[in-house]
């Protein structure tokens, strides 16, 4: 199926509507000159609001946990199937889920930091999900406050 020809001006985008001349307002910073501009899977932006016509829009959240107690990453490792460990290369475990989408960096002090959600939301769904699986290798993680980092 060929992709549809997109016109710049119709976008409100003028001519300099990005580095591929596509016109198309993807992920990143996109650019846009019109009343407002609706980006792949976002909210409509009010441009009014952005003078420069340069809009940022996360693509990576980092969140911290505190999972209140220690942990043994080797066993981690042993037992959960998505989580590698390679202490003389990084001290800590890293374990990754498909959905959201995000990887944690579990350490033996019980800290955890996760990465790569898109919204605040999904981070905290995915520091559920990871604390759930510390629990079941038999752990007594808790489930503290996500606090975002970015």
């Amino acid at each position: 199926m060929a992709a549809a020809a997109v016109d710049p001006m119709a976008l409100g985008l003028g001519t300099s509507g990005g580095a591929s001349g596509s016109g198309v307002v993807g992920g990143g910073v996109g650019r846009a000159g019109g009343g407002g501009a609706v980006m792949e899977g976002a909210q409509p932006v009010d441009l009014a609001r952005h003078p420069s016509g340069i809009v940022p829009v996360l693509q990576n959240i980092v969140s911290t946990v505190n999972l209140d107690c220690r942990l043994d990453l080797k066993q981690i490792a042993l037992q959960a199937r998505n989580a590698e460990y390679n202490p003389k290369r990084f001290a800590a475990v890293i374990m990754r889920i498909r959905d959201p989408k995000t990887t944690a960096l579990i350490f033996a002090s019980g800290k955890m930091v996760c990465t790569g959600a898109k919204s605040e939301e999904h981070s905290k769904l995915a520091a559920r999900k990871y604390a759930r699986i510390v629990q079941k290798l038999g752990f007594p993680a808790t489930f503290k406050v996500v606090l975002p980092i970015t």
